[in-house]
């Protein structure tokens, strides 16, 4: 039989769940994301059309260009927020909402929650950018005040004991503790091959990620790490100074603009040749002074030394990373696991439906953790990379290719070469493009032009990047065509990042 704090907690309303208050977060937060990275693809869109009237070759082509103008392209590209910075700060002030509610004192609680506020504020707004403003301001009201009110009716009732709580908290913290002595030093890349590139469901989340992450990472990217890097040259547009100046901008892959609105960085030169340069970045409120020789003697230097001043959102992206590697996971475990208890509740009542719903996640956590542990292992540790590459599982040939891959060795000698190169694993073709980089032989780079029509974008962007590592092929032709006739944008840019590192230069 149910106890009568159990019936009591049935009768409040679902509308003040965790599920809804971590939904409410995501919610504000992808309305937000969808309306700056908008504003992002417009602005976006401009500089390229200066760009694409100067005769520069532009990273995305003329092909994904039309995209930048659709909303339906920001709103999806959102998703990469709502589930990263949305679920990190919804989660945050969900536990600063349900410890404001078990204060007897409202304005204990009110102090406690805008410590935290100002905390998560003051650490991440840019005033130079209203929409990254508006996420710290609009997204933690609604989770912490639906676990606010939550919590507020539940301390009216009885007492309903530790044990809902203990059976949430005791797999995050086993699974943590198990977490934190993972060696990996790459746990999504584990994450996408042994588990996301296995099965049709993580394939499209693979695929999803693929098709729009790049237009919501260019609204926090720095700008040293950006493809297209504009400048405008303020001076006698006659002078000698300007002609080398405009050959050294472009050796260090920063374009020259007739536009001025269109620029990143504004370089003001004098007539003398003892005159200074002026640098502006960041609409003019970073200006640096330097000596034309100084400049000239390391462009690339200075040019990164500033747009490093520039750079406002250091700690954004940090919050944004945490967020995807803490708050996204237990994002989701929060989520199912106030529905899946819930259910259980319904007929084994709070406290054995939270011990249940808790020993199964602790199943799912540790199935999962065993996975990419041995898969990990057999990467550094197990089995001779020949015998893992004929092994019958899946799992033990990547760990041969990664193998392979550091250890670089001739993998076209192994007799199941060809069965790699056609396998229908996503993972194993993506593994193999990446180990063929260092195979010198003809036929490796026959191989990689075969992978550079792959239906997987993974797959297309690591037989580019292979190519990028072997100059003796001579493969910026092969690059350049891709760069201008690619219709994914992924494709376009790892392209035109394996140009730059042939040492290939724009030709107007």
């Amino acid at each position: 039989m149910t106890s009568d704090s159990e019936i009591l907690e049935n009768r409040i309303p679902w509308l003040l769940s965790p599920p809804v208050a971590l939904l409410a977060g995501m919610a504000v937060c992808h309305i937000i994301a969808a309306l700056w990275i908008y504003a992002s693809n417009q602005e976006y869109h401009a500089i390229l059309q200066v760009l694409n009237s100067q005769g520069y070759l532009v990273v995305p082509n003329k092909i994904v260009q039309p995209l930048l103008l659709e909303f339906k392209t920001a709103f999806l590209s959102a998703v990469f927020y709502t589930f990263t910075l949305g679920v990190g700060l919804s989660l945050v002030f969900m536990a600063v909402g349900m410890l404001c509610g078990k204060i007897q004192r409202i304005w204990v609680g009110l102090c406690i929650f805008l410590l935290f506020w100002a905390y998560f504020f003051f650490l991440n707004a840019n005033w130079g950018c209203w929409q990254q403003t508006a996420f710290f301001i609009l997204i933690p009201p609604a989770p912490a005040a639906i676990m606010w009110r939550r919590n507020f009716l539940l301390r009216r009732q009885p007492s309903r004991g530790w044990a809902p709580q203990f059976f949430f908290v005791l797999p995050v913290v086993i699974l943590g503790l198990l977490w934190a002595f993972q060696s990996s030093k790459d746990p999504f890349v584990d994450l996408r091959d042994a588990i996301l590139l296995n099965n049709k469901p993580g394939l499209a989340v693979n695929d999803f990620y693929y098709d729009y992450t790049l237009y919501a990472a260019r609204t926090f990217k720095p700008l040293d790490k950006r493809a297209m890097r504009t400048v405008y040259l303020s001076g006698n547009p006659e002078s000698k100074k300007r002609t080398v100046l405009y050959n050294k901008l472009l050796a260090a892959y920063y374009f020259v603009v007739e536009d001025q609105n269109a620029a990143d960085i504004v370089i003001t030169y004098g007539k003398n040749k003892d005159d200074s340069l002026t640098l502006e970045g960041w609409r003019g409120r970073k200006i640096e002074n330097l000596a034309y020789k100084e400049f000239l003697h390391a462009p690339g230097k200075h040019l990164e030394a500033l747009a490093d001043q520039c750079d406002l959102q250091k700690n954004f992206r940090s919050t944004v990373y945490s967020s995807l590697l803490l708050g996204l996971p237990m994002g989701i475990y929060t989520f199912l696991f106030s529905i899946m208890a819930g259910i259980a509740s319904i007929w084994l009542g709070r406290k054995k439906g939270a011990a249940l719903t808790a020993a199964v996640w602790m199943v799912i956590g540790l199935t999962l953790y065993a996975q990419l542990a041995y898969f990990a292992h057999q990467g550094k540790e197990g089995k001779p990379p020949k015998e893992l590459l004929e092994s019958s599982s899946s799992r033990e040939r990547l760990a041969g290719l990664r193998n392979y891959m550091r250890k670089d060795l001739n993998i076209r000698e192994h007799a199941v070469y060809d069965d790699l190169l056609h396998s229908p694993k996503v993972a194993e073709r993506y593994w193999l493009a990446r180990v063929l980089a260092h195979n010198q032989d003809k036929e490796s780079l026959k191989d990689l032009l075969v992978l550079l029509k792959d239906p997987s974008p993974n797959v297309r962007c690591q037989a580019i990047w292979a190519l990028g590592r072997r100059p003796w092929d001579r493969p910026s032709g092969y690059l350049e065509d891709i760069v201008k006739n690619s219709d994914h944008y992924y494709v376009q840019l790892y392209a035109y990042n394996a140009l730059r590192r042939l040492g290939w230069r724009q030709r107007i």
